[in-house]
């Protein structure tokens, strides 16, 4: 075997696993990324029969809220638990309120 293709296999190989690595909403990776709260909710696919419990943030209620995840839809406003939702958004949403009243007390 060429070892020109060879090369070019491993480089073609390593470029597809990295972005599926980055889009599974089960992945803690994205947790410290500032829009995982903001995402928008995963949208459900007709195809996908899974009917899993998640719970993702609502910017417009300002809380955490159970939907039904069909384990194909990605977004990383994702959250297995309620608990985990809360601390990664709703410390997020107090951060934010407390920035915005130093700002304005100035």
């Amino acid at each position: 075997m060429n070892p020109a293709f060879f090369v070019l296999l491993i480089a073609v190989f390593m470029c597809s696993v990295e972005p599926i690595k980055k889009i599974n909403p089960i992945s803690h990776s994205n947790s410290n990324d500032q829009n995982r709260c903001g995402a928008p909710t995963p949208e459900r696919f007709p195809s996908c029969t899974e009917n899993i419990v998640r719970f993702t943030y609502n910017d417009e209620t300002e809380a955490c809220e159970e939907f039904t995840y069909d384990g194909c839809s990605h977004s990383p406003n994702n959250f297995e638990t309620l608990e985990e939702c809360q601390k990664e958004c709703m410390k997020r949403k107090i951060e934010e309120d407390n920035v915005g009243n130093l700002a304005d007390s100035l």
